[in-house]
């Protein structure tokens, strides 16, 4: 057994929770000790679904819903074939993006359109929300900056009521990734096949544009062979 103190977090793992708990009294026991409300909470690495409703959702919904459900991204790569792969978290960009691969710079925006303070996640009968209050970050945190931007997300029919609390294990990772102010930029390249959706590329294009970023859409033009990218700023 490991012991710990109260307020304290239970690192390691471990089947079994056991509470020893000392009531005191003084010499002449003019007082009871009562022990009024103990409280332990805890996360699983894993988790098993055991059903899913999908009744009213074709392929394509239930594909999305669970892409959402485990932040994955879903798309086609330039073969053609179909992926449903995680974040990347590679540190180094699989490309350059230079002067002699950009074609046009169509748009650059500073990312506020798509910042969320607030995210709101309903799994099955579970919810959880978080901002930078319920993580007791200082102020002036992103509310007091920017006002109130909420996100929700449900799983709709998907989860059955009754299910595992996924809401409480993605709300953190959704808002790590929606509360960061990024910047966003649609440029056209040449005709780049190797670049798929979710990749990291690094961007170079003088004092316009710098720095690594994330894939979020790709558009091959087949008539003049030419490759339109969304991007966003990435941090791994």
């Amino acid at each position: 057994w490991k012991s710990i103190s109260s307020g304290s977090t239970i690192e390691e793992s471990g089947r079994y929770l056991q509470l020893r708990w000392l009531g005191e009294s003084d010499a002449a026991q003019s007082t009871v000790p009562k022990l009024k409300y103990w409280q332990a909470e805890w996360d699983s690495n894993g988790v098993s679904i055991a059903m899913l409703n999908t009744s009213s959702l074709t392929r394509l919904d239930i594909v999305q819903e669970l892409a959402r459900l485990s932040g994955h991204q879903i798309g086609f790569n330039s073969e053609g074939k179909f992926f449903f792969k995680s974040r990347p978290s590679l540190n180094s960009p699989c490309i350059k993006l230079g002067k002699s691969e950009i074609i046009e710079i169509e748009s650059i925006s500073g990312g506020l359109d798509k910042l969320y303070n607030r995210v709101n996640v309903n799994f099955g009968s579970y919810s959880c929300v978080v901002d930078d209050f319920t993580l007791n970050k200082a102020r002036p945190n992103l509310i007091d900056k920017y006002g109130l931007k909420e996100l929700t997300l449900s799983s709709g029919s998907l989860l059955p009521a009754q299910n595992a609390n996924l809401a409480r294990a993605c709300a953190p990772d959704i808002f790590k990734e929606v509360s960061k102010i990024k910047t966003r930029a649609a440029v056209v390249c040449r005709f780049l096949p190797q670049i798929e959706l979710g990749d990291v590329v690094k961007v170079e294009y003088d004092d316009v544009l710098k720095g690594n970023m994330m894939v979020e859409g790709l558009e091959f033009n087949l008539t003049d062979w030419t490759l339109r990218l969304d991007l966003c700023s990435w941090e791994s």
